[in-house]
């Protein structure tokens, strides 16, 4: 029967995730910015024109998206090169999709 290591506490955090912590951290702090930035341009009407609006969101929709994939879902250009790229397709394909419905989107007046 093997005895447990109790001098090794499960919570203890080495020298090399420290780095890995900063990193998930900072993303968060980051992603938190871009919310709130977000939520202020529409709440506080500082931009009123809605296709700036909306082109403002998508933005920084499309940041937190490569933020999340890249730091939280430990997707790497290294390994995952063919991922990357159909996820920069979609976005992209996204983007373009938003850019020519917003031509056609019948204009609502408030």
């Amino acid at each position: 029967m093997m005895e447990p290591q109790w001098d090794q506490h499960p919570y203890t955090v080495k020298k090399e995730n420290s780095h890995q912590v900063l990193r998930y951290l900072l993303s968060f702090i980051w992603m938190l910015l871009f919310t709130g930035a977000a939520f202020y341009i529409v709440i506080s009407k500082v931009v009123t024109n809605p296709n700036t609006i909306f082109w403002l969101i998508f933005s920084m929709a499309i940041v937190q998206v490569i933020l999340q994939l890249f730091t939280f879902m430990h997707l790497d250009w290294k390994h995952y090169r063919i991922i990357v790229i159909f996820i920069g397709l979609a976005v992209l394909i996204a983007f373009i999709s938003a850019w020519v419905l917003g031509f056609d989107a019948p204009k609502i007046n408030p």
